[in-house]
């Protein structure tokens, strides 16, 4: 009995000791979709916003949502232009009724031999939750837009807690505060989608 308590004890030391030395690895806080822009274009992205998003949405919530992602890789990827014309992202408003979604992203791709690449992208807002009555602070537009820019970088939603509190969270909470730019994760998973160039 003597023996297998001082093994219990030794094995014990043996664990606490194990994490003292070795690092914590952080949890993948992220999730890809599996189509990525090239990553000489990825340096010059430009995108439109139309009218009604700019006067009724306001457009320097996307402004600042797209700044928000820039240089970072490598100090020098994403970068975004605004465009009034041959875009690469385009920002549109649209009439979906009460379907539950405020904005949504598609992007078109191709495969290149070796990765699926992207040569558009969409960002749809719901004029909908615009115009009857749900108020948006800037930082909560700020918010969705630095989303959606997300999923035109090939980042998928999150959809479990804690990820409520995470940029690429899956749905909006009307009233959410804290979380309008791309966090640690956010970030990691930029860089395991663009990290090597």
């Amino acid at each position: 009995m003597r023996d297998k308590a001082i093994l219990g004890f030794a094995l014990l030391g043996l664990i606490l000791a194990t994490s003292l030395v070795l690092p914590l690895q952080e949890a993948k806080g992220y999730s890809l979709l599996g189509w990525r822009w090239s990553y000489s274009k990825a340096k010059s992205l430009y995108y439109w916003v139309d009218s009604y998003l700019w006067t009724y949405f306001d457009g320097l919530a996307f402004w600042y949502a797209a700044r928000s992602w820039e240089r970072l890789v490598n100090g020098e990827v994403p970068q975004f232009f605004e465009v009034s014309y041959g875009e690469d992202i385009t920002i549109f408003s649209y009439d979906g009724g009460n379907n539950g979604e405020l904005a949504g992203c598609w992007s078109a791709y191709f495969w290149n031999g070796y990765y699926y690449e992207i040569y558009h992208s969409n960002i749809r807002v719901n004029k909908y939750y615009i115009e009857t009555g749900y108020y948006y602070c800037f930082q909560q537009k700020q918010r969705v837009s630095a989303h959606e820019f997300g999923h035109t970088l090939g980042l998928a939603d999150l959809a479990a807690p804690p990820d409520i509190y995470w940029l690429m969270y899956k749905y909006e909470v009307y009233g959410q505060t804290g979380v309008y730019t791309p966090q640690s994760d956010d970030i990691n998973g930029l860089r395991a989608i663009y990290g090597n160039g």
